[in-house]
């Protein structure tokens, strides 16, 4: 039986899934995608038969479907086994004009054959015009326990399809079983993943994807191996930050303000003390830390200011008086955010609040030219967002929404680049040092509870997930944080305990408690911080601020 090719999703029949074969199924999500959105078709009594294998023939009506817009690249030729009435002939033609598929020698086209996993992948390579880098090729020994069984017509097609992110696996991530019939859901997988736009996810568990060999040049190895106590400072704190040369951190306790450090010394190296009725909600450092921008809420005047100290002349300048409406109540609820560029001279700021009784949300983000202290650029930007973050260029700057979606800007004209979809719980952000990656660490939740934790990675050029990393957090761990290099995952709890965890590679390296200080006071820590450039880690607790170093 083939499949009914003008069959519409059934919608009011199963308002679950568009089809009744599919509950559980390793590919349900992405067959009801495809289904609703009518890109691919079941059969008569309301099946999708995802294991069936699928005919060239079958094949070839999909990617008709799927790629419409797919201009000709060449002349149709007479197959002498696809007559004009055959019900696939026309897609069989469309796919042959394209380059997905062709014939086999004495001009047949076998439009009955079971189609091959690594013949669908070489089609969609070729008929989308996939490239890859070749240094992919001699990675297949690496990622495939049956890499000699790649025919070698289809090594530049399984790369290309491999660094697009298309392969998925669903038994064993080891085996590519490329000569293997493709069934019905693995050949839906390909197509559906091939038609990703940038900024969408995996269209199925990135579980069962297979990926690439990430390059030795973009994440170093193991560097929290050997990680070590560094330095202790003895005042508590319930934020911090860093400078973007490593020099100087900052520590905040209300009632007393924002005290400077030594990074090399421990010693302090200024206080801006917070007075009675007012109270600072965020700082930042610029990249030496001799400028602090800083949110003082001021109680008693109902007044947010935006200021800026300067450690040489010891002047601290107003730069933005905000005031508050008289039904505004200063809660958990309203949230600041600062950050400096790491050339020091942007400094990037985020104003939220509720009001209430209306419960009206308002959320400003702003970009400043600290050196002639003028706004130069007003973004519009959904509330809430979690966290400001600027590439080390300084010519992308990102935010991001926990609940589901990165946005990534250009600084100098505010034009909107890529909003990544990660449909699931963000917790961190960072760029990848030299500006070409964005990560994200991503958590998914089950009834409420994570489940599994992720790092994502984004190509900047395109948008596109390049890859996409499974770490082995312990779903009891809370305080969680990625380093600014993209490298290391610090995850803490009282059931797992603390550690460091290598991104890429899955390695896992304990964590070194500091000497007479309670776990709980890292387990309960109010903030912890990789440094900028990812080679210093800082915890904020009750008991201080504790400093580590890593192998760097």
């Amino acid at each position: 039986m083939k499949p009914e090719t003008t069959q519409q999703p059934f919608v009011n029949q199963f308002p679950d899934n568009v089809w009744s074969d599919i509950n559980d199924h390793w590919a349900e999500n992405c067959l009801n995608e495809l289904g609703f959105s009518g890109l691919f078709s079941g059969y008569p009594d309301r099946t999708f038969k995802p294991n069936k294998l699928m005919t060239r023939a079958e094949f070839a009506a999909a990617l008709k479907k799927a790629f419409p817009d797919t201009p000709a690249k060449r002349q149709a030729i007479k197959f002498s086994d696809v007559s004009s009435n055959f019900w696939a002939f026309e897609a069989i033609r469309w796919a042959y004009e394209r380059q997905f598929l062709s014939g086999y020698p004495g001009g047949v086209f076998k439009p009955q054959e079971n189609i091959p996993r690594v013949q669908a992948l070489v089609a969609l390579a070729s008929g989308l015009n996939l490239s890859a880098n070749p240094q992919l090729i001699d990675s297949f020994s690496q990622l495939f326990e049956d890499a000699k069984d790649i025919p070698n017509y289809a090594n530049s097609g399984v790369a290309a399809t491999l660094e697009k992110r298309i392969i998925a696996s669903p038994n064993n991530p080891r085996q590519l079983k490329p000569n293997q019939p493709a069934t019905r859901a693995e050949v839906a997988v390909f197509i559906a993943q091939s038609r990703l736009q940038p900024g969408q996810i995996d269209r199925v568990n990135s579980q069962v994807i297979i990926e690439p060999v990430i390059s030795p040049d973009f994440l170093p190895p193991n560097p929290w191996k050997n990680n070590q106590l560094y330095r202790t400072l003895s005042k508590p704190a319930t934020a911090i930050a860093w400078s973007y040369n490593e020099e100087v951190i900052g520590s905040y306790q209300p009632q007393t303000g924002i005290q400077l450090w030594d990074v090399k010394t421990g010693n302090s190296l200024e206080i801006i003390s917070e007075e009675t009725n007012h109270r600072y909600l965020s700082f930042a450092l610029n990249n030496t830390g001799e400028s602090i921008a800083f949110y003082d809420y001021n109680s008693e005047a109902n007044q947010l200011s935006l200021k800026l100290f300067n450690r040489k002349n010891k002047a601290i300048q107003n730069v933005e008086t905000i005031q508050i409406i008289d039904n505004f109540t200063l809660d958990e609820q309203f949230l600041t955010l600062l950050e400096f560029s790491p050339k020091g001279e942007i400094l990037a700021t985020f104003v939220e609040s509720v009001v209430r009784p209306q419960r009206i949300e308002i959320g400003t983000l702003k970009i400043w030219n600290i050196k002639e202290v003028n706004r130069i650029q007003t973004f519009s930007i959904t509330p809430k967002i979690s966290k400001l973050v600027f590439s080390p260029n300084s010519e992308l700057f990102a935010s991001y929404h926990s609940q589901g979606q990165v946005k990534v800007w250009k600084v100098g004209t505010a034009e909107l680049l890529y909003t990544l979809n990660e449909e699931t719980v963000i917790d961190d952000i960072t760029f990848s040092l030299d500006s070409q990656f964005l990560l994200s660490a991503v958590i998914s939740f089950v009834d409420g509870f994570p489940i599994d934790t992720y790092v994502r990675v984004w190509e900047m050029s395109t948008g596109m997930l390049q890859f996409n990393f499974d770490l082995s957090v312990d779903r009891t761990s809370r305080n969680r944080s990625l380093s600014r290099d993209g490298t290391t995952y610090f995850a803490s709890g009282e059931v797992a305990g603390a550690s460091f965890f290598n991104v890429g590679n899955n390695n896992t390296f304990n964590f070194t408690f500091p000497p007479n200080v309670s776990p709980l006071s890292i387990y309960n820590a109010k903030q912890n911080l990789f440094s900028p450039q990812g080679r210093l880690f800082s915890i904020a607790t009750s008991e201080g601020v504790f400093i580590w170093n890593s192998s760097y």
